[in-house]
């Protein structure tokens, strides 16, 4: 799970969660909604704060696997990538 504070009322805060196999988004008091749909699955989503310090604005980096959802089994139709990126929060 990752919750970002954000600046809006209506948003705060913002959680992203991997539930079963789908992404969601929370934002505020709001319920959950998927992000992803039924014909793929999310897997090993991991996010990791990489902030030098607890002052700085705040880095983090997120990795998670994506795989078609194969319910025949079908060999042409297997694929799975895994996902790396980071993001920092910039100060104005």
């Amino acid at each position: 799970i990752l919750s970002v504070q954000t600046m809006s009322t209506t948003t705060n805060p913002t959680i992203f969660n991997l539930a079963s196999s789908t992404l969601q988004i929370k934002e505020g008091s709001e319920l959950y909604i998927p992000i992803t749909n039924s014909r793929v699955n999310v897997s090993s989503l991991l996010f990791k704060n990489t902030s030098a310090s607890s002052t700085d604005g705040g880095s983090i980096e997120v990795t998670f696997i994506i795989s078609h959802a194969n319910i025949n089994g079908n060999n042409e139709y297997n694929f799975s990538k895994t996902f790396y990126n980071s993001a920092s929060l910039r100060q104005p």
